[in-house]
């Protein structure tokens, strides 16, 4: 397939110097990339933030603009910083002219900037994350809600009251489910995590942790004092990336100072943690029993998070500050016995979120309806279906299959079952139910198959379009069937067939020297 026109996304991450709105685009970000790739399709997908932790997102273009909480400590002047930040943002928006430009949590922008912004972009999205109810429905945010041509709630519908908008935007609204950046699929099981750090199989591992931003430091070493003072439990202090200052270090504390600290939930047997968006959303994606304080955190409620998580049964909650003798018998009752049991049932029943994928459809659509877009949208959700269809903890190559099986098909298949197929997986999509996974299982074994025969990329397409187009009007998948069957029984002389034989006649001499193969291995069994 041809490489169409880049698709161009700017995603604006800048409100404060934290992890949270970052995080949060990221992940829809990767998730998008990841889809636009198996449609065979480019992406230019850049960062403008003022997070102190922009290295978390070195698989992107990252502009980095100074946080506020940088200048002040610098000492400079708060009025021109704004000025000039202005400017920038505005002068790299302008130069990218991207096809979407996409907020997170504030809806004018940082320096109230969106009114020039927008004129620069194709079309805008707002990610519409909880906050303060009362910030929410102030006139500023609701004027600037009308601007946008999507917005992306990362909630349930359920809580729709929780997040207002005018009636001319509401038809924009879209809810689908929390949205972080925990990865099933790369996750570390509890045999690694022990290993990784060097800890014995007998010994309980606790996260501890006060978010990703810096904050809370003398709460968190008081905990991190508490939990460690048990010597049967190791903790995994998460102080985060963007820590100043000493960590302490104990025998049994590990001091961690990156990013994607997540990756470590699976060998975790408990948590404390406070409820910022991510850290929440995280421990519960990966089924961690945690203890969840909140902080006070401007527009971010994390005491409603954690009300609403105790009401539905998957967390417990300590106060901030709380006594640390106090902290020690909540965290008992979460390491063993009936409240570990009922919030690990809990999780158990939680249907894993996927919000950033559904996030990710949500922006390609709107970049789907763009005059002269790359983004074909029937593949775009039948790509979200199978993407869906992947098990959680699967490390399938979700884009390589995909891609391959799709090349396949337009070779193979007729026209009326290639739109049969993207009926039933758009379908799948809309409904919430799970697709079938045999796409991805027919181009794994492609790939499989391809690798095996030692062909080069002219060769492997030669033999692929041989049973394609040669095998008259049998189903596609018979026919597949016929070449993996045909690669495996042929083996190494495959290449000398490929280099000898007529294409017109290929996929029949390849078919003769496999039953040929087979029948010799019949008379020798």
């Amino acid at each position: 397939m041809a490489r169409r026109r880049p698709v161009s996304i700017v995603f604006y991450a800048i409100n404060g110097r934290g992890l949270g709105h970052l995080t949060r685009l990221l992940a829809i970000a990767r998730a998008a990339r990841e889809l636009l790739e198996a449609m065979d399709v480019s992406s230019e997908m850049e960062f403008v933030t003022t997070s102190e932790a922009s290295f978390i997102a070195d698989d992107f273009a990252v502009y980095k603009l100074p946080s506020k909480t940088a200048v002040a400590r610098a000492g400079a002047a708060r009025d021109r910083y704004i000025q000039r930040s202005k400017l920038l943002v505005s002068n790299l928006v302008a130069a990218q002219s991207p096809d979407l430009l996409v907020l997170d949590t504030v809806p004018y922008g940082a320096f109230q900037e969106l009114a020039f912004l927008r004129s620069y972009a194709r079309a805008t999205a707002y990610i519409y994350r909880h906050q303060d109810l009362r910030s929410a429905s102030s006139d500023l945010v609701q004027r600037h809600l009308e601007l946008f041509d999507r917005i992306v709630v990362p909630d349930t519908e359920d809580n729709a009251n929780e997040y207002p908008v005018p009636n001319v935007a509401r038809g924009r609204m879209s809810f689908v489910g929390s949205i972080h950046g925990y990865d099933a699929s790369g996750a570390w099981d509890r045999e690694r995590v022990h290993a990784y750090f060097g800890i014995p199989h007998d010994r309980r591992i606790v996260y501890v942790a006060a978010g990703g931003g810096g904050d809370g430091r003398v709460w968190l070493d008081t905990l991190i004092r508490a939990v460690a003072s048990d010597p049967s439990i190791v903790v995994l202090a998460g102080y985060g990336p963007l820590h100043r200052g000493d960590c302490i270090h104990l025998p049994n504390v590990v001091p961690l100072r990156e990013g994607n600290v997540s990756r470590y939930f699976g060998g975790v047997d408990a948590a404390i943690s406070a409820a910022g968006y991510n850290s929440f959303e995280e421990l519960l994606a990966a089924r961690v029993p945690t203890l969840f304080y909140a902080q006070e955190k401007g527009l971010d409620r994390q005491d409603m998070r954690i009300a609403r998580g105790v009401e539905q049964g998957i967390v417990a909650e300590i106060a901030a500050n709380a006594d640390p003798g106090l902290v020690r018998g909540r965290l008992d009752e979460i390491l063993a016995g009936p409240a570990r049991f009922a919030i690990s049932s809990a999780l158990e029943r939680r249907t894993p979120p996927e919000g950033a994928l559904r996030a990710a459809v949500e922006l390609l659509g709107v970049c789907a309806s763009l005059d002269g877009s790359s983004v074909d949208r029937a593949a775009l959700f039948e790509l979200a279906a199978w993407k869906r269809s992947i098990p959680a903890g699967s490390t399938a190559a979700f884009t390589g299959a995909a891609r391959a099986y799709r090349v396949w098909r337009a070779l193979a298949a007729t026209s009326p079952d290639i739109a049969k197929e993207r009926d039933e997986a758009a379908a799948s999509w809309w409904s919430g139910r799970s697709s079938s996974s045999a796409a991805l299982s027919h181009g794994a074994a492609l790939l499989e198959a391809r690798a095996s025969s030692g062909l080069d990329d002219a060769a492997w397409r030669a033999v692929v379009q041989s049973f394609a187009t040669h095998a008259g009007t049998r189903a596609h998948e018979r026919k597949l069937e016929d070449l993996l069957d045909a690669v495996r029984a042929v083996g190494p002389e495959l290449a000398r067939l490929v280099e000898t034989q007529p294409r017109a006649t290929l996929r029949q001499t390849i078919l003769d020297l496999a039953r040929e193969r087979d029948a010799r291995a019949d008379t020798t069994h």
